[in-house]
This record gives C-alpha cells, sequence and structure tokens, in this order.
C-alpha cells in the first residue's frame, strides 16, 4: 500500500493473492485450460477453449472478443507471467492483504472456472469488506464482461460504503 497512499479501498477480482508459486496449485482450479494463460504460441481451439473458461458454465456471452484478444496477445507477456511466478519475483500478495489498512473487495463469479473460492475464502484479510468475499450470481472469471451492470452497482456500493 506504500505506493498507493491516497486509496480509499481496493477491489480484487480475476486473480487470488498468492504467496509464491507454492501457492498456486491451491489458488486455481484444475482447468486443463489454464495453461493457455502462460504459453507463448496458442491456436484457435486453445484460445477458445481458454475464453470459454472466462464465462460460466452455460454463458450465451460470445467468445470472439476473448478468443480475438487471447491471440492478439504477445506470447511473451503470458510466458513472463509465468516466469515471474517460479522466480517469486512478484509480491508477497498474501501477506500484502493480511496487512491492508484500507477495505478490500473481493469479488468471485458464481461459476468461477479458474480461481477456487475455498483458496480465497481461507486467507486471511481482516479488511473485507462485508466479511467475506463477495459472490456475483450467474458469472464466471470475466464478471465485468458477463454481468456488467451488476458489476458497476457491486462497485458503486463499496465505493459508497467507503464513505
Amino acid at each position: 500500500m506504500g505506493r498507493l497512499p491516497e486509496a480509499a479501498g481496493f477491489v480484487l477480482f480475476g486473480t487470488p493473492p498468492v504467496g509464491g508459486p507454492d501457492d498456486v496449485g491451491e489458488a486455481f482450479l484444475p482447468n486443463p485450460a489454464m495453461g493457455v494463460g502462460f504459453t507463448a504460441e496458442v491456436d484457435a481451439e486453445a484460445a477458445q477453449s481458454y475464453a470459454a473458461s472466462f464465462l460460466a458454465p452455460g454463458s450465451t456471452l460470445p467468445t470472439e472478443d476473448l478468443v480475438a484478444d487471447i491471440l492478439a496477445t504477445d506470447g511473451a507477456a503470458r510466458t513472463g507471467i509465468l516466469a515471474g511466478i517460479e522466480a517469486g519475483t512478484f509480491a508477497d500478495e498474501i501477506r500484502v492483504v493480511a496487512e491492508l489498512t484500507r477495505p478490500v473487495a473481493v469479488l468471485h463469479g458464481e461459476g468461477e472456472q479458474l480461481i477456487s473460492l475455498d483458496y480465497v475464502e481461507g486467507l486471511t484479510m481482516p479488511t473485507l469488506w462485508r466479511g467475506a468475499v463477495q459472490i456475483l450470481p450467474g458469472v464466471g472469471h470475466a464478471p465485468h464482461l458477463e454481468a456488467p451492470k451488476a458489476f458497476a452497482e457491486m462497485l458503486t456500493r463499496f465505493i459508497a460504503d467507503l464513505g
């Protein structure tokens, strides 16, 4: 938080806080599409699988834009994330959320296919907004895309609670 001294609060969604490489296996669900996020070369079939994993099962949201974004992403960005995780060069995010002094809202899609809710709920977060991870019904990993209005309303409530 030293880099954001004026922040009134924080919102987390889409990526669970991890302390290092050893936490990745618990933090993420065993979805075969997950590997695409760390692979340099991605074909259309793999991109489609990865895009579908961002949505709740049975979602009717078209995946074409997600697939296009996945295919357009520089493979070095994906492999760089993996290299950083393996090298332990990222901050200990578990410690960061445990030591926050400002509210943190953690949003999680009910149909999430990539992140383990049990893992996230097991983290120590003393300033967790409303004392619980907020579950967004009917959405997956990308609630801002599947239910933008509900997502915006949740953010608005969090901001209002910050005062």
